[in-house]
């Protein structure tokens, strides 16, 4: 009897025939060749059943797309179209592959190449990275260039110096005919306190007076304002290039000589002109991009906050504006006299502008 019950245990070496039959139960001698095949045969199907169950639960992502992404009875693995492999673990095995879920499953993964795997995936990863680099590099070219503040910018260029340095490169590619700047006066990018001003006023490009604007570019005098003009906190001049035209725009204001410390003026270009001649010549400067960059980062959350007013007069396109609109705070597109840039005195919203720049001069503020 104790043999009979020691034989009924399972064995720890691999059943032979005859282990086989005394664990089931059978005579050996009844237990033909073909009923242990059987035997052997629905073992093996059950236990690759439950590791076809397994693997589908530790690898299915929601629902199943087709019927065939799940395991059926009496299929194997490779027909079902899933990954073969143990059941998940706490740990996963760093040589078990996973192909449907490589960068999932697996850490410490080399970088796609694009040589290898979906093309059409692998290229689109590889050209955002590239563009993020661009970017990157973008980015720290502004800052370490102080593009991203125009006063930083401008205090880079020498006292008297016609041209900005980096501006100097794009001259040299384009012909006097093709931009049609005046080269022989100083940079007027921005006048007055733009640092302190209550109101910015926006415009296209600096006029060109040819007696004050040559004057300023050969005297003592006249390099020593731009350079302190530069700089941003520099006031309007009583006499001087661009002063009766200033007084001329600001009169619908108030008087000129008692608010002309709280305005300034912001160019696109720098550079004198009577008009701007080829607008893509002008964008290509980089001073111009450093005052339109500024413009939309700096100036436009502080009108749009209502900290100070902000009117577009000239190019309202090349500011990234529209005509005729009222945007959000204190930043407006007002309709202007398209020839000499003053408000347009017909329009109710104009009106509502004037009386709001009243308040906000007179405010102390």
């Amino acid at each position: 009897m104790i043999r009979n019950n020691s034989a009924c245990c399972r064995p720890k070496r691999p059943l032979s025939r005859a282990g086989a039959s005394e664990a089931c139960g059978v005579d050996g001698a009844r237990c033909s060749p073909e009923s242990f095949a059987l035997l052997i045969r629905r073992r093996l199907r059950f236990q690759r059943v439950v590791a076809d169950r397994a693997v589908a639960c530790s690898c299915s992502i929601g629902r199943p797309r087709r019927s065939g992404n799940v395991p059926q009875p009496g299929r194997r693995q490779v027909e079902t179209g899933l990954a073969v492999g143990k059941a998940p673990t706490t740990r996963v095995r760093p040589d078990l592959l996973h192909d449907a879920l490589e960068r999932i499953v697996r850490s410490n993964l080399p970088p796609m190449d694009v040589q290898k795997g979906n093309g059409r995936c692998d290229a689109t990863l590889c050209k955002l990275t590239r563009l993020r680099i661009i970017q990157r590099k973008r980015i720290d070219h502004v800052h370490r260039t102080g593009m991203n503040d125009i006063f930083r910018f401008w205090s880079r260029i020498e006292r008297g110096a016609h041209i900005y340095p980096e501006d100097a490169h794009v001259f040299a590619r384009l012909s006097r005919q093709q931009h049609g700047l005046n080269l022989r006066c100083l940079p007027a990018a921005f006048a007055g306190p733009l640092k302190t001003a209550k109101v910015v006023l926006l415009f296209a490009a600096p006029g060109f007076n040819s007696e004050s604007d040559l004057k300023d570019a050969k005297t003592k005098d006249g390099k020593d304002y731009y350079m302190r003009r530069w700089k941003g906190p520099e006031p309007f001049r009583d006499k001087g290039s661009g002063g009766k035209w200033f007084r001329s725009i600001v009169k619908f204001f108030g008087d000129p000589k008692e608010i002309e410390q709280k305005f300034a003026v912001l160019n696109v270009g720098a550079y004198q002109s009577p008009r701007v001649k080829d607008w893509r010549a002008l964008m290509s400067l980089p001073s111009s991009r450093v005052s339109v960059n500024w413009t939309q980062s700096v100036l436009f959350p502080r009108a749009e906050s209502a900290e100070i007013v902000v009117i577009c007069m000239r190019a309202a396109s090349a500011w990234g504006l529209e005509r005729g609109r009222e945007y959000g705070g204190t930043l407006f597109a007002p309709v202007v006299n398209v020839q000499r840039g003053y408000l347009a005195g017909n329009s109710a919203a104009n009106g509502r502008l004037v009386e709001l720049v009243r308040e906000r001069v007179a405010s102390r503020r």
